[in-house]
């Protein structure tokens, strides 16, 4: 049996060619090792039977003599191991000429047939390096052995060099190696990701713009649990001459303090990811962050990339890098395909958009102007898209249902151990979870086991949901005090206002709510407010239901709570408001009555001496007319004033105005504002 004896470099070259291309010389050297004189017959024979040119055969017959196996290769499957270099005219020198010229092309394949003309100009003008104008050219071509263009094709630039020239590197990163990371080892709270986002809905912001517009906002999403932990939206407000109002550092920076002061952060340590664009902070008040959180809190953020390809070409727009937020960006794109059923939706771009998007505008911009002109059609008139409170009430849902799903491949997920068991009793009963089969009775637990075993499909292994990993860690942040809001912000941006006489903050804000905000003048450290007393206040636009108050001179007093509309048929809620009036009515009475306690002494006096005398008197009349009188003045003399219906029975023997009038009927609720 014949064998092939072959050097390491002979091994490295066969096994870096195709399989076909290596079974071909293997075969050619076996045929050939069979070869008996003869010669010329014997390789006449073989080309007859292997279909090839005797000139061909001969030539690899004599080459597999000189190199063995190698000279078996066809060469145009391994160039490299071609030696023709009588007539070889690409040169190294050559090839980086061609390749230069593609850059000029920006390296478009369909520009590769003009690029291969003008090297052949530039050939016959004698401008190619090494490659002079009156060198041996291919006959049937007429051009430089190996310079035709079918052979050029072979030398092209790489798929990363002909994005990164044509369109710039940031497009061209997602051809290079990916870093790989994973959640396993992380705990909720520990990694958070930070960025922002153009909705593709539009919505009507009825009572402020003049037309329908993208809403956009903030999210943050906890990279442990996959969870959306906090969501902000906001409207595109329209500016006077009708440009739109993006996104700013600042409100970014409030979005942050909304996350410390409603979410929190871990004390041992939390990474925010964030960008350098939208979703960016500056130092000052990074610094201020630290600060206040104890330096708990590394801010990263994913760079921007804007230089060109090649040097001395423009530089792009700045970008960050999106894969640095992958997870993000997926959450992104599940809340787009739920908000795709939505009226008005404008798809990703342009060149997505619905072809009646220009109608549809063109139909909101006259209902909008029809509603501001006429306040009370307002509410009866139909827009072809959500309203603002409409989209939100969705949007917050469609958050809710995202982040309670069970049914995902969210990576390391059963590494972390992130699963759950759950069971029923019949093949017809509803999933119940495992900690209820835990605290079963041991009776019942084995009965149920063993009934288990012998129906596997009453037992069932799920994955937990983003929220339910969430939740149980929730608790165990921790939140930053709204006192230091003023530190974080300082005296610039907070707003002048004022305590109303109803002890109520009134803040207008139009890119909030075309109607006032309403706060309470009670704070929630039980702080209460002077009635028109100045203040400085602070409102979080991603944090709307509570506002941080200061006196004049920006010494933080406390928190006010927002004052919510109630509906009429909640009488729980309507009663846990009017609790609260009378709770602020006896507080505030209560230095009444301590002051007041001499007054009171001298009331009760009064009012117990004359039930004295009265009740004499009442003993020289007729005692039948006038006892039951007497013994009921007498039963409650400290209770308060003489009850004037008693002085009438007396027969004006004596005369006396009523000392406290009764309350009109319905005036206990006249303090309230419903």
């Amino acid at each position: 049996m014949l064998t092939l004896a072959l050097s390491s470099n002979e091994q490295e070259i066969l096994a870096g060619l195709r399989p076909a291309v290596r079974d071909a010389a293997f075969a050619l050297d076996t045929i050939f090792r069979r070869v008996r004189p003869p010669i010329v017959s014997a390789l006449r024979t073989i080309a007859q039977e292997r279909r090839k040119g005797f000139q061909t055969i001969r030539d690899t017959y004599y080459l597999w003599k000189k190199e063995g196996v190698l000279g078996c290769v066809d060469k145009r499957c391994a160039p490299e191991l071609w030696d023709g270099s009588a007539k070889r005219s690409l040169t190294p020198a050559v090839i980086d000429y061609w390749l230069g010229m593609q850059l000029e092309y920006r390296g478009r394949d369909t520009a590769l047939r003009a690029c291969h003309s003008e090297f052949i100009r530039r050939w016959r003008a004698g401008k190619v390096p090494e490659l002079p104008s009156d060198c041996a050219v291919h006959p049937t071509t007429g051009v430089p052995h190996g310079c035709d263009l079918r052979n050029l094709r072979r030398h092209t630039l790489t798929p990363y060099q002909k994005k990164a020239v044509q369109i710039g590197k940031h497009a061209a990163g997602a051809l290079l190696p990916k870093v790989l990371t994973t959640r396993v080892g992380l705990v909720p709270g520990q990694y958070v990701e930070f960025d922002d986002q153009e909705h593709d809905v539009q919505v009507g912001f009825v009572g402020v713009n003049t037309k329908i517009t993208r809403p956009r906002g903030f999210h943050t999403l906890d990279y442990a649990s996959g969870c959306d932990t906090l969501q902000s939206f906001k409207p595109t407000i329209l500016n006077p001459d009708g440009t739109r109002q993006a996104l700013r550092q600042i409100d970014f920076e409030w979005f942050t303090i909304a996350y410390l002061t409603q979410v929190g952060y871990r004390p041992e340590g939390t990474i925010f990811m964030a960008e350098r664009g939208t979703s960016k902070a500056g130092s000052a008040f990074l610094e201020r962050m630290a600060r206040a959180t104890g330096g708990a809190i590394e801010w990263r953020d994913s760079g921007l990339h804007r230089e060109p390809a090649l040097a001395g070409l423009f530089h792009g727009p700045a970008k960050g890098n999106p894969r640095s937020k992958g997870a993000r960006e997926c959450w992104f794109r599940l809340f787009r395909e739920e908000c795709a059923a939505l009226p008005a939706p404008t798809g990703k771009d342009r060149d997505h958009a619905p072809e009646g998007t220009a109608a549809l505008e063109r139909e909101s911009r006259l209902l909008l102007a029809a509603m501001k002109a006429h306040p009370a059609l307002a509410e009866r008139l139909q827009l072809p898209s959500l309203r603002w409170h409409d989209f939100v009430d969705t949007a917050h849902r469609i958050v809710r249902l995202i982040n309670s799903r069970t049914c995902h491949r969210l990576e390391g997920w059963e590494e972390s151990g992130y699963t759950t068991g759950e069971w029923r009793f019949d093949l017809g009963s509803p999933w119940l979870p495992q900690e209820k089969f835990l605290a079963l009775p041991d009776a019942q637990k084995q009965l149920f086991g063993a009934l288990l075993a012998q129906e596997p499909r009453l037992w069932n292994n799920r994955l937990l949901s983003p929220a339910e990993v969430w939740e149980p860690a929730k608790p165990g942040l921790t939140r930053v005090s709204g006192s230091a809001v003023p530190i974080l912000f300082g005296a610039e941006h907070a707003r002048p206002e004022r305590v109303e006489d109803d002890l109520s903050i009134v803040v207008q804000d139009q890119e909030l709510s075309p109607t006032p905000l309403i706060y309470d003048a009670v704070l929630t450290n039980g702080r209460h407010l002077d009635r028109r007393q100045k203040l400085a206040v602070y409102l979080n636009h991603f944090a709307p239901e509570t506002l941080e108050v200061c006196d004049e001179t920006l010494r933080w007093l406390g928190t006010a709570r927002r004052v919510q509309r109630l509906c009429r048929t909640d009488t729980e809620a309507l009663h846990r408001r009017y609790g609260f009036a009378r709770k602020v009515a006896s507080e505030e009475l209560m230095p009444v009555a301590r002051n007041g306690a001499e007054i009171t002494r001298r009331e009760t006096d009064r009012h117990e001496h004359n039930a004295r005398v009265l009740g004499a008197a009442g003993e020289a009349q007729d005692r039948a007319d006038f006892g039951s009188v007497a013994r009921a003045a007498q039963a409650r003399p400290a209770r308060g004033p003489i009850d004037a219906d008693a002085l009438d029975e007396l027969g004006g023997a004596v005369t006396s105005p009523r000392l406290t009038p009764e309350p009109e009927a319905g005036s206990a609720d006249d303090i309230f504002d419903l």
